[in-house]
Formats: structure tokens, sequence, C-alpha cells
């Protein structure tokens, strides 16, 4: 097999002879699919839509393998947007992004970079080229591969030395006759298979086929839910970026979306078992409720009030038209949110659930099963939450995941025996199967896709097809000032830390394909990336007092780990691992040990990391102290650490002298997540967050007396609400991750389990 070199600034891109797929001029192509191809490391199923290694397998959206089928045609030649739009989307109208989304999904398949590259060469201001190695298999069996090694090597002065055990192979099929020739084929294919079954991954519980997008608007359409026989989806979709949300009602396969209460600011839909009813949640101004629209003659019904800017997210029992669950998270909520249930009963009216829980448990998202015996829900705040499961009858409380990851949403299969569920806890956000006869999870394919909706007496589901965009802005603290982008891109940037110096940005970006740290220098404005961890996500990157060095977590292979990266030799060491979550870490008043939250055994507790000079790894020791988040400043002389933790009522904070932790106040924070510390304040956002209506408002908390002042309004901005922000040592600006694009739309699919399941 001919190879290229993993491209570097010390040699240029090498692209081998290749093997193309059928000419370019040949008119149907039908046959491609057919074939499997062999790309670099990677094997390529076109008709599965599947890209698998060893390692991993990805299924890709049909327009990405029509890319990569139509790069593999001409291998090494560079194809130009224009041609690719021609010859993937035809006479279809779409904007010329459409090739930069499948290229990047190709990358991420592959494990590819942008700045060094091994498949896929972005040619600037063209297009692009396939330049990694292919060969085609025209019966789609390993015994190809075994073939095409034992073929004498390419006269090409690039083709690599054959084995010795290949030659000789090679000169016996050379002399030997036709009929010895075909016994070596068939005992290499006897191999191929064997080796190919032996080393098989274990077969998923489901297949997903026929994939396809049912939404195609310009704004966001999320929320997707299938009424049970999964001929009809209802969504919340906006005309734009920021515009108010309403409910659409259309065809599972595709019809024209017709608005359901129009005029309704409608958000998180969920369908009655009969069909004919859709529940929602309604905010106007400084109200909330809890609705009900009639589909075939629009009429609307109030079901529950609830708090203004709550978020709540709800389920209607599909064994029972008169029983609806929901949980909701108001505004300055003390402890944790629990399941509640609203019945009809000639009017509805609450109903008293109880079931195993603490005061502290922020229990969201309830589900239904088909039979309406179970409820199942997400315990934890993201990204630090798993599915748990609840006995309605009894309040029986059982835990389904042990992931402490990110879980955006989940349904129960039509027959009850397992879920669908999305999930970050491998690195990347993707679909995943677990049955509740094994607890096993098992990758689905697809990428990219969150809250998963399963109709309930069909074996069909919707998802969400993530697709925004996020940038740094930079704000003066002013009312209604105007953003200004940092180092803007296509793709997704989060998670900022300023050097104390000010001269330097350490964000979160998925601009290449994968989740890394990059640097902004602030006065050029240029952007390198700093880390390449494979399959993985990076978060809350923290720079050290000396800015020669930088903290941040990674999250792979299901857990958590500490890493440490330093500017002066480029190198990345891993410090500590977690088997089970890391929330953050800072650097301690030394400037070398750090303090960290970790979860172990039963609670989050703050962790102590101490190096001394020189020393990069060190052994975290488990304070007594429970903590959720930590932060370090220095007040009244003191170093201190600002813990918020879980384990009492939600948003208390606790600040402890870093030495001795000898706890100095305790004190009722007014945020939770979007929030940083200001020397002796802390800032946070108010209305952050796509769930949230209101305009974006920076305030200013004291940590010495508890006043509370505002500093600047925001209309307009959608900021990331999960995330925390950087003031500039001048405290005249904030810069803060915001959404600057949602496209986000909905895929409808077949499910169906595999044999014996």
């Amino acid at each position: 097999m001919l190879r290229n070199r993993r491209n570097s600034p010390s040699h240029p891109t090498e692209v081998a002879p290749q093997v193309p797929l059928s000419p370019d001029a040949t008119p149907d192509r039908s046959d491609d699919y057919k074939r499997n191809l062999r790309v670099g490391e990677f094997q390529v199923d076109p008709g599965a839509l599947l890209v698998h290694s060893d390692a991993h397998s990805v299924r890709l959206k049909p327009k990405a393998m029509a890319v990569l089928l139509e790069l593999a045609r001409q291998p090494g030649i560079t194809l130009t947007r224009e041609e690719l739009l021609d010859r993937v989307w035809k006479s279809t109208y779409v904007t010329p992004g459409v090739v930069a989304h499948a290229i990047t999904a190709l990358r991420r398949a592959f494990g590819d970079t942008l700045d060094r590259p091994a498949y896929i060469e972005t040619i600037p201001r063209i297009g692009y080229r396939l330049i990694a190695s292919v060969e085609l298999a025209d019966t789609g069996t390993a015994a190809e591969e075994v073939l095409a090694q034992a073929v004498p090597a390419s006269s090409s002065p690039q083709a690599p030395v054959q084995p010795a055990a290949s030659q000789r192979a090679a000169r016996f099929a050379w002399r030997t006759s036709l009929i010895t020739a075909m016994a070596v084929i068939g005992l290499a294919t006897l191999l191929a298979l064997w080796w190919r079954d032996k080393h098989a991954p274990a077969a998923p519980p489901l297949a997903i086929s026929d994939v396809r997008r049912v939404t195609f608007a310009t704004g966001p359409e999320v929320n997707p839910r299938l009424n049970a026989g999964g001929d009809w989806l209802v969504y919340t979709g906006a005309a734009r970026l920021g515009a108010k949300p309403q409910l659409f009602l259309q065809s599972s396969y595709g019809t024209q979306p017709r608005a359901l209460a129009p005029g309704d600011h409608a958000e998180r839909p969920a369908w009655s078992p009969e069909g004919r009813r859709v529940a929602y949640v309604w905010q106007e101004g400084h109200q909330c409720e809890i609705r009900i629209v009639n589909i075939d003659d629009g009429s609307r019904q109030t079901a529950l009030h609830c708090a203004a800017d709550s978020v709540i997210y709800l389920d209607w029992n599909p064994a029972d038209a008169g029983i609806l669950a929901y949980t909701a998270v108001e505004p300055g909520q003390v402890g944790g949110a629990r399941i509640q249930l609203v019945s009809d009963d000639g009017g509805w009216r609450p109903k008293a659930l109880a079931y195993d829980r603490t005061e502290d448990n922020l229990d969201l998202y309830p589900r239904f099963s088909p039979d309406g015996r179970m409820i199942a829900f997400r315990r934890g705040g993201n990204p630090n939450s798993d599915i748990y499961l609840m006995s309605v009858a009894d309040g029986r409380v059982t835990r389904l995941t042990e992931l402490r990851a990110r879980i955006n949403g989940f349904d129960w299969l039509p027959d009850g025996s397992g879920l669908v569920f999305d999930s970050d806890h491998e690195g990347r956000q993707e679909l995943y199967s677990i049955l509740l006869s094994d607890h096993i999870l098992r990758p689905t394919g697809l990428i990219d896709a969150t809250a998963p909706d399963v109709a309930a007496r069909d074996w069909h589901v919707t998802y969400q097809m993530e697709h925004w965009q996020s940038s740094l802005a930079e704000l003066p603290l002013r009312d209604g000032a105007t953003p200004r982008l940092l180092a803007p891109s296509s793709g997704r940037d989060r998670a900022a830390a300023l050097s104390p110096n000010g001269r330097r940005i350490v964000f979160v970006s998925d601009r290449d394909g994968s989740t890394q740290l990059w640097s902004l220098d602030t006065a050029s404005g240029h952007t390198e990336r700093l880390t390449r961890h494979q399959n993985a996500r990076v978060d809350m990157p923290v720079i050290s007092p000396d800015g020669q060095r930088v903290l941040y977590i990674v999250r792979s292979r299901g857990r958590h780990e500490l890493w440490e990266y330093r500017f002066d030799d480029e190198s990345r060491q891993r410090i500590e691992q977690n088997p089970a979550s890391l929330r953050n870490a800072v650097y301690a008043a030394d400037g070398r040990s750090i303090w960290y939250v970790a979860w172990q055994g039963k609670r989050w507790a703050l962790y102590g990391c101490d190096r001394r000079p020189g020393v990069i790894a060190c052994a975290g020791r488990e304070t007594p102290l429970s903590a959720w988040r930590v932060e370090r400043t220095r007040m009244n002389g003191i170093d201190v650490l600002l813990l918020g933790s879980p384990h009492r009522p939600r948003r208390e904070l606790e600040i402890v002298a870093e030495a001795g932790l000898r706890t100095l106040k305790k004190l009722q924070m007014p945020a939770s997540d979007a929030w940083t510390v200001v020397d002796d304040t802390i800032w946070y956002l108010r209305g952050a967050g796509t769930d949230s209506a209101d305009i974006p408002t920076l305030r200013a908390f004291s940590l010495a007396d508890g006043t509370n002042r505002t500093l600047a309004k925001f209309p307009g901005l959608r900021p990331l609400g999960y995330t925390p922000f950087v003031v500039t040592s001048d405290r005249k600006h904030v810069i803060l991750p915001t959404i600057t694009e949602n496209s986000t739309d909905i895929a409808f699919a077949r499910i169906a389990k595999a044999a014996g399941r």
C-alpha cells in the first residue's frame, strides 16, 4: 500500500499514486456505493455511510460521503468548491458553506487536522484535495486487501519497499499456475475473514438507517418531538438568531411546516397520547405558563402557571392523557429541582409525586416510559449529569449511567427496553443507546446530534443536528455597547482565559474540527493552536500567575484528566486523572500548586495538589470541604478560595483562607455558572443563555458587604450561559463567548433493534 507522510513544516505534502474510483465522465455513479474503500488507515463503506478503524466508527451524512467519493475519484487533484457543489448538490439551491461543513465532518471522521492534514488538504481560495492513499476493494471484503499486498510494488520512486514475505508471495504468484494462485487467494480470504470476525466490535443493539434532514429554515429549529405513530413532528423554530421562538407542526417526511399557537412565545413541546394536543411552555414578559394547544382547531388552555423566566422541561404520560410531568428551574431558586406532576381531574391541578431525592438534587428533563410506569430523568447540571430511573408507583430511584458528562436529551425505545441519549463522555457530542438489560453504552455513529426523541409506537427517532457558531466578543462597560469579535471563525469558541499582562487570550475552540486549546495574540490578532488531543473535549483553561503555563481539563475515553501546557517549550503534560469527574482547577498562591474540584465516592470535594519547583505531576489530596467550583483571589491582604457547593443550598458561596482552609464567611450567591472573580467582587451575567428572554445584564456582587450593582446592559447579545467570562486588567472591558449563528436543523431516521436484542 502506498501511504503519504503526515504533513509538517519540514517537508511538503506528498501524494502517492492512487487507484481512483469510476471515471468522472461516467454519468451513473450508483455502483460507487457498493464498493468499499481504504482511505489511509480507515475503511470506508459508502453504502452504510461508515468510516471506521480499529479504534472507532463514524456514520457520515449522505452529502459528506458524496463529497468524499468525489475527492476519491481524483485523489491528489484539487477540486474547487464550485465543482463539489455542482457534482454533489447538483440543482439544489444551497449556500457555498455546505461544502465546508461536509469537509469538517470528514476531518472529524478521519481525526484529521487543518494545519497538518494527512487526509484532506485545503487549498486556500480554491478548494480541497484528498492526499491520503486510496485503495479500491470491489467485493468489499478484506481478501482484496491481502491480495493487493502480494502484488509487486509500483515503479514509483515513492513506493515503499515491500516486506520479504510479500516479495516471495509475489514471485510465487507469477511462477505458479492459476490453480495454485486461486488456492493462495482462498486461504488469504479465510485468514482475512477470521481476523475481521475476531477483531470486529460487538454489534450495536440499534441499527440507524434512512437518515434525513426534515427542516431547512435559516434560523434554528430545536426541541423536536414525534407523535406516537412517528408520522408528525412538532418543534420550536425561530426566524433568526434571537427572534421569538414559535411552535411548528409538520409531517416527519418534510411537508411545509404550519405554525401552532401563532403569536405565542412557545418552547419545549410535548405530544398528548392521542396525538391531537401539544403541551408547551409559554413565556411573555414576566409571565410563564404551561399551555396546551389543540392541533385541529387551534384552541388553547392553561394547565399551570409558573414563575417568570423559569426553565421548564415537560412530558406527557403516553399511557394516561390526564397526567403531565415537569421540572422547573426558577430564577433565584434555592436548592435543587424536583419532578412534579399536574393532572387533569376536570381541570389541571398539581399532583404530589414522592420519590427518592435530597433537597439539593437537580432533577430535570422527565421522560415517561411507553407504559407510563417509569420516568427517566437527568440528575445534575451539565456538564456533569447522569440519567436516573424512577418508579412512578413507589418512587424508587435507580441510577442508569455513570458518566458525569454533558447530556442534553434522551428518550425511551418503543418497547421500553432501553433509551437513546446524547453525551460527550467520549470527547464529542454523539448519540448513544443503552439497554436496561446490560447497562452497556453503545455509540450509534451519529455525531453533533442532540435531544433525541423516539416515537412511542413506531421505531423512528428525531434529533437536533447541531449547527451553531460562537466567537469571543469584547465589550466596553457601557449600556448597549457593540461587541467586537475576536478571531471569528466558522467554529465554536468558548471558555477563555486572559494572561496577567493582557497580551494573550487562551480559549477553547473546535474551529479545525476538534476541540482544542487556542491562543490569540491581542496585539496582532494572530491565532495558534496549542494542543493536539485526539477524540477529546478540552475545557476550562486557566493561565498561571507568571503567564507561562495553562491549566486545563480534558474529557476523553470516559474520564477526566488535568493537563498543563507550557509556552516555553510548547509541551503539554498530564498532571492528574480522575475516573469520575473534574469540574475546574486553579493555581494556588505559589503559582505552582493546584486546587481542583472532583467527584470521588459520594460527593464533590475540594482537592489540593502540592508541587515543588520543577515538578510537573502531583497526587491530589482530598480535603474535608465540599465544593462544586473553586476560584482564588485576595481579600484584606489574605489569599482566599471561593467555594460554591451543591451540598448546601444552591448558590451558597463559602470563603476560606487558602492557608489552613479556615472558613471566613458564607454568602448567598446571586448567580450560578456565568460568573468570574474580580478582586473582592463577583461579576456575573443575568439573562445569559439561549433559554433566557431577559436582556443580558452585567452585575457586580461585593464579597465584602453583599451589595449588588448593575455595570452594563447588552441588548441583542446572545452569550453562552454555561461558561465563565474574562474581565480585562483595566476593568473597562469584558470578553465573553457569544453565539453568532445558529442554524440547527432537525433530522429523522429509522431505528431497529439488532437480532437477539
